[in-house]
């Protein structure tokens, strides 16, 4: 009985705990035309979701925000990341904007696989052309997919180590959305971005996440850019660290056959940049 009773009790602390991390604002946007929806397999719940194609990208970005946008929210980011050269697969959780359904962590790792599988399927994009990039807590379902299938590429942005290791989230004994531990899964390479003025997400956390991967490796030091700013307040820096990870991927050479991913990038250790 006192074993059933903890169950029970850990069921309920995680349902709260879920609650907390995960604050869908109000919509951001309505549907319209540019809105696809992509059903979750096994529910009966469907996800809204955008795609911004770009003809002469190599690389599909597969994008999973914060606890507290939706795509109207980052309607501007994504758009930057198409402008830069990238096309764009951009969706919400369940619960968030106009998806169906109610936030949990359970959720938003089915969401992503619905995400990945309709990239993959609908869109008829090669894993090979796809880097799957997290803003937060949409670290947490890259890492997920990244640790579950051969994508070519992680990036990383202000995201950390547990949910429950930042400060203003309840102090308990359990996990959620553990992306240090499921890192040891992921095999790809593998670039983190992070600013030392970040108020929320302290900067130890993308120096561990660091530490955790197996793979190759960057880690992007920026010296402001606080939550979410550092594409806007050190923009340079920003959009070069990305565009020298995605051409040490290897566009070219995997688009003509040339080359195999594991040769295009040596399994090292990229310590701390600045970048110029």
């Amino acid at each position: 009985m006192s074993v059933l009773l903890g169950a029970v009790t850990g069921l309920c602390g995680c349902a709260l705990v879920d609650r907390v991390i995960l604050q869908p604002p109000p919509p951001q946007y309505g549907d319209g035309p540019e809105i696809r929806k992509v059903p979750v397999p096994g529910t009966a719940e469907v996800l809204s979701a955008i795609y911004l194609a770009n003809p002469s990208a190599h690389f599909v970005v597969l994008f999973s925000h914060g606890t507290g946008d939706d795509l109207g929210e980052i309607a501007g980011d994504i758009q930057d990341l198409r402008t830069h050269g990238y096309a764009v697969f951009a969706y919400d959780y369940e619960g968030y904007g106009t998806s169906t359904g109610q936030p949990s962590e359970d959720a938003v790792y089915r969401d992503a696989e619905a995400a990945y599988a309709y990239v993959v399927e609908d869109l008829g994009v090669d894993p090979s052309r796809i880097i799957v990039q997290g803003f937060s807590l949409g670290g947490a379902p890259s890492v997920y997919l990244a640790s579950r299938h051969d994508v070519r590429g992680l990036v990383l942005e202000s995201t950390f180590v547990d949910a429950l290791r930042v400060p203003r989230l309840p102090r308990v004994p359990f996990h959620r959305f553990d992306n240090v531990s499921r890192m040891a899964g992921v095999h790809c390479p593998v670039l983190i971005m992070h600013s030392r003025d970040d108020p929320v997400i302290d900067f130890w956390h993308a120096e561990a996440l660091l530490e955790s991967v197996n793979g190759p490796k960057r880690l992007i030091a920026f010296d402001s850019g606080g939550h979410g700013d550092a594409s806007k307040l050190e923009s340079a820096r920003y959009w070069s660290a990305l565009a020298q990870f995605t051409a040490s991927l290897g566009a070219a050479q995997i688009a003509s056959g040339a080359a195999k991913p594991a040769q295009l990038l040596a399994a090292k250790t990229l310590q701390v940049s600045h970048v110029p």
